[in-house]
């Protein structure tokens, strides 16, 4: 049978860790909600427990006893749930996993996403989501960014955090170079233009085959470095009262149409 636990069990701790959004360290996350859960339990990572309400237990009872044993599944009333952290849910089913090792960056592969400074949960679990959608294999991120694994981050991506190789590095400095010795064609989202040479528009624009599409920062946009050493500056035309679009948004816009020109080419 699983554990019934009160909100004082000191086996619930590191689900306490994530009322304000924090990470709870480098090895282990919190994965949050229904979707993020059952895809983490289809997934290879390593699931050290599961914190639930029994309704989900019983509904996913097969799925969560093939990746754990029952001992390791604490259960408790919603009232409790909800005293323990801190606020109302509207889901309560979550899993407190290892992350998975990070593979070298050698072995990183076209297309990647790189996140410049994004410090927004939400706005990185909406690219993670994204970039799996539209075909997408790596991710990479440097120190100014927001943790993926983070619980805001993983629950807003619905768990597709742990389908993508995500690659960290300090500064992008450290990585452009490997990448264009590696082929990468270096593209960076802009809303401003910086010499006629680099701009594209994105309607007018093809897509090398290999690439790395920087996504900068929700406020400042990319990095100056970014800006002059990346190979294109790529632009989505839109109204000057705008100003700008939101990062996940444009990121869905830019490879929405790196999708088209697959499909075109593919004939079907």
């Amino acid at each position: 049978m699983p554990v019934i636990v009160k909100p004082d069990n000191p086996l619930l701790l590191p689900y306490r860790s994530q009322k304000d959004g924090a990470g709870i360290g480098k090895e282990y996350f919190i994965a949050d909600g229904d979707k993020a859960v059952i895809k983490l339990l289809q997934s290879e990572l390593e699931v050290e427990n599961i914190f639930c309400l029994s309704n989900y237990y019983e509904t996913h009872k097969a799925l969560i006893l093939q990746k754990l044993p029952e001992e390791k599944v604490f259960m408790a009333s919603k009232e409790d749930m909800e005293s323990f952290m801190g606020f109302p849910i509207h889901q309560g089913f979550m899993a407190l996993a290892k992350k998975p090792k990070e593979k070298p960056i050698t072995e990183i592969q076209s297309p990647v996403i790189v996140l410049n400074g994004l410090v927004d949960a939400e706005n990185v679990g909406s690219i993670v989501r994204t970039s799996l959608a539209f075909g997408c294999k790596s991710l990479l991120i440097d120190e100014k960014t927001c943790e993926p694994y983070i619980r805001r981050a993983v629950r807003v991506a619905l768990g597709n955090t742990f389908l993508l190789d995500i690659y960290r590095v300090k500064h992008l400095k450290e990585i452009f170079p490997l990448l264009k010795e590696k082929g990468f064609q270096m593209i960076a989202a802009s809303a401003r233009k910086m010499g006629e040479e680099k701009n594209r528009n994105v309607y007018e624009f093809s897509f090398p085959e290999t690439f790395a599409l920087v996504i900068g920062n929700e406020g400042r946009g990319i990095d100056s470095f970014v800006r002059h050493t990346a190979d294109i500056l790529l632009q989505i035309p839109i109204s000057e009262e705008a100003g700008s679009l939101n990062a996940g948004l444009a990121t869905a816009i830019l490879l929405s149409h790196y999708q088209k020109e697959k499909f075109l080419k593919s004939g079907k």
